[in-house]
């Protein structure tokens, strides 16, 4: 199997922080999350979305760049944040588990 470009792992993570900001969306309109926390939810993924734009917008000038560790520490972080979302959205879904396994 090929390995994926840096260029393609970024549109793949963008493409899932959209689904995500959307499903938060989703969420607050129906009323299905607590405001707070959707809201705060949201707003991450906001700016996760944005910080991912910018870098495929200068993703041009900075091709070589992309595999340099200083740039994956912002994606890194937004990585973290993701899965202490999930783990917010389980808890406010009343979860016992954090962790989500088949019958959850």
């Amino acid at each position: 199997m090929a390995q994926r470009s840096d260029l393609e792992l970024l549109e793949d993570l963008l493409a899932r922080e959209n689904r995500l900001l959307s499903a938060y969306e989703a969420a607050l309109r129906r009323d299905a999350i607590d405001p707070a926390v959707g809201e705060l939810l949201r707003d991450h993924e906001r700016e996760h979305v944005r910080a991912l734009e910018q870098t495929l917008a200068g993703y041009t000038e900075a091709t070589a760049a992309i595999g340099r560790p200083g740039l994956r520490q912002p994606l890194g972080s937004i990585m973290c944040c993701g899965a202490a979302h999930v783990v917010a959205l389980r808890q406010s879904l009343g979860y016992r588990s954090l962790v989500p396994y088949p019958g959850g």
